[in-house]
């Protein structure tokens, strides 16, 4: 029987034939570990299938999915089929640098760890590739607990977080620990995973260097974050919270973060009922949550601009 291979690549695709050609590119080309690369298609409509198929490499293993289920449900799946001693993800518009994986291991096996992460490339149309996070400080983090990861999970504080990190897990871990995506959980489902991770026990190593591009494609449409998206975020960490007893020092982050995702919902509603024009209801709002203030001015600037549009006497320019 031939040996496991060191890394499972994981790919999760819906309707990704236009794009998803560089990424098993980019995936075959870390040549430095033995892989495989599991596709799976989550009941694409397009050519998907047949465009992973052309490829013609046998290292890639093409799964479809007999009905949508999500990308919490097609990771959860091709982690099921992995072999390879570690698990990596990558989407299907985004690529690898080479020799990322070979970087990420030799980190992950220096320090024993369970899991690896490193820098992230954002990659637009209009604009040379720039890391993520910036260097000095990705770099200066050693290892990624808990505490640093939930603080840094703040909506609507800064464009990134390291919710958006691309880990590399060791699979004994993930089986031992039962760690699994939640079905549910159709929004925040990295931060979701790799926060059951970390509350398990996880040792997370940090390779400093950037070597995940990820993509921010022209024409494509970021989600739109709504009060029930909020609210299902706050159910999922209320759930998170019941299954683990956490440390002081996360139990301070987590707190902090609860403090967010509360302003965050009243600074939705608020604007929702500016957009419907119901003032009073949007003034009431305001005042059960007035430290939703804090992030009217962060990255949704523009939408707060249109929002003030909306009221009484405003002019154009608003």
């Amino acid at each position: 029987m031939a040996s496991p291979p060191d890394v499972s690549i994981v790919i999760p695709a819906w309707n990704a034939a236009d794009f998803i050609r560089p990424a098993l590119a980019s995936a075959l080309a870390q040549s430095e570990r033995s892989i495989e690369v599991i596709v799976v298609d989550d009941a694409s409509t397009d050519a998907t299938g047949d465009v992973v198929r052309s490829v013609g490499d046998p290292r890639i293993r093409y799964e479809r999915m007999a009905r949508n289920g999500g990308p919490s449900v097609a990771r959860n799946h091709g982690f099921a089929l992995a072999a390879g001693t570690w698990i990596a993800v990558l989407d299907a518009d985004d690529e690898m640098e080479p020799g990322r994986l070979d970087r990420m291991l030799r980190r992950a096996e220096a320090e024993t760890a369970d899991i690896a992460v490193d820098n992230l490339l954002v990659v637009r149309a209009d604009a040379p590739p720039q890391p993520m996070f910036p260097p000095a400080t990705f770099g200066a983090l050693g290892r990624l607990g808990l505490p640093a990861f939930i603080r840094s999970n703040m909506l609507f504080r800064k464009e990134f977080n390291y919710g958006y990190l691309k880990p590399v897990f060791r699979r004994d871990f993930l089986r031992r620990a039962g760690v699994r995506y939640d079905p549910e959980i159709r929004i925040g489902e990295d931060y979701r995973f790799m926060a059951e991770c970390l509350a398990a026990g996880a040792v997370c190593a940090v390779e400093p260097g950037a070597g995940y591009r990820y993509a921010i494609r022209p024409g494509s449409i970021s989600r739109v974050l709504t009060v029930d998206d909020v609210r299902e975020i706050r159910r999922a960490d209320r759930d998170f919270l019941a299954r683990h007893a956490l440390d002081a020092e996360s139990r301070k982050a987590q707190a902090v973060r609860d403090r967010n995702l509360d302003d965050a919902e009243h600074m939705l509603t608020v604007i929702d009922h500016l957009k419907g024009r119901r003032f009073a209801a949007a003034l009431a709002a305001f005042a059960r949550g007035p430290g939703a203030a804090r992030l009217f001015g962060s990255p949704i600037k523009g939408r707060l601009k249109r929002a003030r549009a909306l009221l009484p006497g405003a002019s154009a320019k608003a």
